[in-house]
C-alpha cells in the first residue's frame, strides 16, 4: 500500500510540471487565435456580400470585395458604438448627459438585418437559376458574422476594463501610500512643534506640613530603604514630594548620627 502511495505521489509530482506548461502554452495558443479566429470567420460572410454585389449589381470583383469588407467594418463599428454606449449609461454619473443606447441598438440592429437581407438575395438569385434551396443555408454566415462582431467588441471591451480596473487600483494604492506618508510626516511635525511637558511644580520643604514631615519621619525610621516615589504613595502625595521629603530627613538623620558619633568619641577621650 505505501508502495503504491509513493508511486502516486511521483507520478503527481512529475504530472504537475507538465500540465503547468501545457496549460500556459494552452493559454498563449488561445491567447493569439482567439482574436484571428473572430476576425475570419467574418469571411464568408465578406465573400457573399462580394459575389452578391457582382451578380445583382454588376460591380467587378475588387470593387465588390472592397464594399464588402467596408461594410463589415462598418458592423464592426456599430456594434463598438452599442457597446461604449451601454457602457457609458451604467456608470456615468449623476451630472452626466445620457447615451443614447437604443439608437446605437437600433443602427447595429439595423446593418444587420441588410446584411442578411443581401446575401438572402443573392441566395434566392442562386435557387432561381439552379433551383437547389440548400442555397438558402448561405444565410447562416451573416448570422455568424452577427456573432462574432458581439464578440471581438465584447472582448475589447472587457480588455478595457481590465485595463481600467487596473488602472484604478494603482490610483486607490497611491493614495493610500500619500495618505499614510502625510500622517506620518503629520505626526513628526506635532511632536516637533509641540512644546515639552513641564515638570509638576514641587513644593518647597519649607511650605510643607508639619504632619506631612513627621509622618514622613516615622515611615523612614520603620523602612530605611523605601523609595521616594512609594514614600510620596503611602504619605498620598506625589512622586516627586516623595522624594524630597526622603533626601532631607535622610540628611538630617545622617547629620544627627554623625553628631552622636563625634560626642561619644570626645567621651573617651576625657575618661581617659
Amino acid at each position: 500500500m505505501k508502495t503504491l502511495e509513493r508511486i502516486a505521489e511521483t507520478l503527481t509530482g512529475n504530472i504537475k510540471p507538465l500540465d503547468d506548461i501545457a496549460g500556459a502554452f494552452e493559454s498563449m495558443v488561445l491567447a493569439l487565435t482567439g482574436p484571428v479566429a473572430s476576425w475570419a470567420a467574418s469571411i464568408p460572410n465578406v465573400v457573399m456580400v462580394a459575389r452578391s454585389g457582382q451578380q445583382i449589381f454588376a460591380l467587378d470583383a475588387g470593387l465588390s470585395y472592397a464594399v464588402a469588407v467596408s461594410l463589415e467594418f462598418i458592423g464592426q463599428s456599430l456594434v463598438s458604438n452599442w457597446t461604449r454606449a451601454a457602457q457609458w449609461q451604467a456608470t456615468k454619473k449623476a451630472g452626466d448627459l445620457p447615451a443614447r443606447v437604443g439608437l446605437a441598438k437600433g443602427l447595429m440592429v439595423g446593418y444587420f438585418l441588410l446584411d442578411i437581407v443581401m446575401v438572402g438575395t443573392l441566395a434566392y438569385t442562386q435557387y432561381a437559376a439552379s433551383g437547389q434551396w440548400q442555397i438558402f443555408t448561405a444565410l447562416i454566415y451573416p448570422v455568424i458574422s452577427i456573432f462574432t462582431a458581439i464578440a471581438t467588441n465584447q472582448r475589447a471591451h472587457l480588455f478595457r476594463l481590465e485595463k481600467q480596473s487596473e488602472q484604478t487600483k494603482r490610483e486607490q494604492a497611491q493614495k493610500r501610500q500619500e495618505a499614510r506618508q502625510a500622517k506620518r510626516q503629520k505626526a513628526g511635525k506635532k511632536a516637533t512643534i509641540e512644546p515639552a511637558t513641564q515638570p509638576a511644580t514641587v513644593p518647597h520643604y519649607a511650605t510643607i506640613k508639619q504632619s506631612t514631615q513627621e509622618q514622613a519621619a516615622v515611615i523612614l525610621a520603620q523602612r530605611s530603604d523605601i523609595s521616594g516615589a512609594e514614600l510620596g504613595r503611602l504619605l498620598g502625595k506625589s512622586a516627586s514630594l516623595g522624594r524630597q521629603l526622603k533626601r532631607k530627613l535622610s540628611a538630617e538623620t545622617d547629620k544627627d548620627n554623625g553628631h552622636i558619633v563625634g560626642q561619644n568619641g570626645h567621651s573617651s577621650e576625657v575618661n581617659q
